[in-house]
């Protein structure tokens, strides 16, 4: 009986592996953020595409919306963090 609930327990590996695939995925859609910007003011320019102000207010909102999400991303990482290191005293 154990070992039935045991079985559907998460392992380390599992874990491990799921932790990197998030943070791969994570960096990725930072390099497309980072390509993003670079596309809409190179070096300071204004970009070549043209955007309304209802386009740029938009894009504040969203760029505020990836702040927070960053943020989210930051302060359970910071949980995972220290309940690992919890285990490792």
């Amino acid at each position: 009986m154990a070992d039935q609930s045991l079985a559907g327990l998460p392992t380390a590996v599992q874990l491990r592996n799921e932790l990197r695939g998030s943070l791969e995925e994570l960096k990725k859609d930072f390099q497309a953020l980072q390509h993003f910007v670079e596309e809409l003011a190179p070096d300071g320019i204004p970009a070549p595409i043209s955007l309304s102000k209802d386009d740029l207010n938009d894009l504040v909102v969203l760029a505020q919306d990836t702040q927070d999400t960053a943020n989210d991303i930051e302060f359970e990482a910071g949980i995972i963090k220290k309940k690992l290191q919890y285990f490792i005293q």
